[in-house]
């Protein structure tokens, strides 16, 4: 006789116990147990000195799927990845929300990530020679960061931070030795990388140590940090050029350019004292000013003319600054008065 699965009553049906040890011999002779085959390991349950088996119905499928439930999300949760979906809903500031997505369906992000979808996103263009002139920078560096983490909690910044004058000692001298002109741009990304590093250790946790290489990282970054560092990404992009790109990928509000002159000029303020500083000027006159731009790396201006028609494009407004000035830069990245020039329209 062989019992079935699918009779999980038979054992209350034999009517004597011979008929019962045909499928439960004694302990002492295991090996001649007969396990149908369809009966799980955990179903066979020792009891005294006889090992017995009992038999369960099969469970609908409605009691599995509920059970097992809370470990399906939690491996969800494990492989869900944050992301900006096009079909993002929108907050009341009219700001696309992150969003976490697993097998490709949207699910609206929990906890705080309304309330930081919601805040200002302010992109900040460090120049290199703002951060590391070469005197007095460790104490820069500390204010700054005092001030970028002091902001962050009233508006969403991210870092974009330039070469300066040690990136343009590498790229001269790499010049000087015959590099060509893409090596020359990889030398000087990997100095904007190395100063987001050393800002990034004035910021502590405030903000990722590593710096993000792709606007989709930097996006991904804004989840877990305050604060997101950037350096530069590509050959023959200059890191205004990143700054304008992220901002118009990240969607910001504003675009604060801090560099080495306090504001726009008509002309280079270094070498005609007389140039006159512009309190708001249009996309186009700022392109116009800055003229076609360069094609070698390391050009020292006010900002990049390729970065200025993308955020003319995007309408994103652009806060020209003194980096060292941080009163003026905290106005600026709060939209609030500041020393400098707005660019608009």
């Amino acid at each position: 006789m062989r019992l079935s699965q699918w009779e999980p009553t038979a054992l209350s049906f034999a009517s004597s116990v011979e008929q019962q040890q045909e499928f439960a011999p004694r302990a002492a002779e295991p090996r001649d147990v007969l396990v149908p085959e369809r009966v799980r390991r955990d179903e066979l349950v020792t009891a005294g000195p006889e090992p017995r088996l009992h038999f369960r119905p099969p469970r609908a499928l409605d009691e599995v799927l509920r059970d097992e439930k809370p470990l399906l999300h939690r491996l969800a949760a494990r492989r869900a990845r944050v992301v900006r979906h096009p079909a993002a809903r929108r907050g009341a500031a009219g700001k696309e929300s992150f969003d976490v997505v697993t097998g490709g369906k949207v699910f609206p992000a929990g906890g705080d990530s309304h309330a930081v979808a919601s805040m200002e996103r302010v992109v900040v263009s460090l120049g290199g020679s703002v951060l590391v002139p070469g005197d007095g920078d460790a104490p820069y560096l500390s204010h700054l960061a005092e001030t970028l983490a002091d902001l962050s909690s009233s508006v969403k910044i991210f870092a974009v931070t330039g070469g300066g004058k040690i990136a343009r000692f590498y790229i001269e001298t790499g010049r000087a030795l015959g590099a060509r002109e893409r090596r020359l741009d990889e030398l000087g990304i990997e100095i904007t990388r190395m100063n987001a590093r050393l800002l990034g250790i004035a910021l502590g946790k405030a903000a990722n140590a590593e710096p993000a290489k792709t606007y989709t990282e930097a996006s991904r970054l804004a989840r877990r940090h305050p604060i997101v560092l950037m350096g530069g990404t590509a050959p023959g992009w200059t890191t205004d050029r990143v700054a304008a790109s992220l901002a118009r990928v990240v969607r910001a509000d504003r675009l604060v350019n801090a560099t080495s002159v306090d504001g726009v000029y008509s002309e280079d303020p270094k070498s005609n004292p007389f140039a006159r500083r512009f309190e708001r000027i249009t996309h186009k006159e700022l392109i116009d000013l800055m003229g076609a731009g360069h094609e070698r790396a390391g050009p020292a201006i006010v900002f990049d003319p390729v970065a200025a028609r993308v955020i003319s494009q995007a309408s994103i407004p652009l806060l020209v600054v003194d980096g060292r000035d941080l009163a003026a830069l905290r106005g600026a990245i709060l939209g609030e008065p500041f020393h400098g020039t707005t660019v608009t329209g």
